[in-house]
């Protein structure tokens, strides 16, 4: 459906390198990253906004670099709307066609069918300004369906709006990709939103695409340290991966403890844990995998809880094991059924497939 190769485009310090990048037809994928990463630069360029310095561009096989951005058939929704103050919410959302029916194409969705899906129906009279701020985004959306884009680009769609009227609009942009299938590239800096709303994610750092994949593989194994750090992996500490008698097993030394794994990996290494996958335990057993635990437990240790707070619908734990501070994420049921304090001491365990190991060398 849209494929980059070799982009590149360099503004002021600022590197924009793609050196290959492939998105399937129909899907819903998150483009994530910092801010300043090149996020809105690479939706632009690929959209015609800007000219590449180099690099090739496809669009349903055919290459499409040089071509105006009107004529690439691109939907494109900003944070900030966009809207035309002078025209009508109708106005706003019928501006395209007029391109549209001159362009050959398959006839767009009716702006009856448009509003009725994103409850806008009643604000078809009304002037932008009178409108919410999930209003405006909801009739950007519309605008920009309505010409019936091969592409659809959300850039930071939810990034100004209250958590209920994120929400909202959230679930208004997933119907209508299921409604109409349109490929969509939806810009965030959000995590949460990124693992919400994405069926596969790619993660741009400073301007080069670093991971692209399934959102769940790309969170809990990201290919760098680095990486990891940004995608919030809490849990990560260096450690020697030692080769044992056993094919494809490896003695991992951390915190003046030993257990073994099942990997290739040798050498200096970043052991990475979400902190959504340690489990806690109020009962402390002894350090290390003992054998009469579950056998998909790679390791357990014993540490003390320094902090608990609640940020949100999550209880955080911070507990200190030997000196270094681990981190889980426990539901309230949890926290009601082990009533966990600032100093219990328990026990923590981490699943075989929890563990993600980042070589070094």
């Amino acid at each position: 459906m849209l494929r980059v190769e070799g982009l590149r485009r360099q503004v002021g310090v600022f590197h924009l390198r793609i050196d290959e990048w492939a998105i399937e037809p129909g899907q819903y994928l998150v483009l994530v990253g910092p801010s300043g990463a090149g996020k809105t630069m690479l939706l632009e360029t690929i959209a015609g906004l800007h000219r590449p310095d180099a690099g090739r561009i496809w669009i349903d096989g055919r290459e499409v670099t040089s071509e105006p951005p009107e004529a690439l058939g691109i939907g494109f929704v900003y944070q900030d709307c966009w809207l035309f103050p002078h025209l009508t919410v109708r106005q706003n959302i019928d501006f395209g066609r007029r391109y549209h029916q001159k362009s050959g194409a398959s006839p767009a969705p009716k702006t009856d069918e448009l509003t009725d899906m994103l409850h806008i129906t009643d604000l078809l009279d009304r002037n932008p300004q009178t409108l919410s701020g999930g209003e405006r985004q909801r009739v950007a959306l519309a605008r920009a369906l309505a010409i019936q884009p091969r592409l659809l680009f959300l850039d930071e769609p939810l990034g100004t709006l209250d958590p209920v009227t994120r929400e909202h609009v959230g679930t208004e942009l997933q119907n209508c990709h299921r409604s109409f299938g349109i490929t969509t590239i939806h810009v965030t800096h959000d995590h949460s939103e990124a693992r919400t709303y994405g069926d596969s994610i790619a993660v741009i750092l400073d301007g080069k695409l670093e991971q692209m994949g399934p959102t769940d593989e790309v969170f809990r194994r990201p290919r760098t340290a680095k990486l990891g750090g940004f995608l919030g992996c809490e849990n990560m500490y260096e450690a020697q991966a030692v080769p044992t008698a056993e094919p494809d097993m490896i003695k991992i030394d951390l915190h003046q403890t030993t257990f073994t794994v099942r990997s290739h990996k040798v050498g200096r290494v970043s052991l990475c844990v979400r902190a959504e996958d340690v489990l806690v335990e109020r009962a402390a057993g002894k350090e290390g995998k003992d054998e009469r635990d579950d056998y998909n437990i790679a390791a357990a240790f014993t540490g003390r809880i320094v902090t608990v707070s609640q940020p949100g619908a999550m209880v955080r734990l911070v507990i200190d094991v030997s000196g270094r501070r681990w981190v889980s994420i426990v539901s309230h049921s949890q926290q009601r059924q082990h009533r966990f304090c600032e100093g219990n001491m328990v026990t923590l365990r981490i699943p075989n497939d929890a563990l993600h190991l980042i070589s070094l060398e």
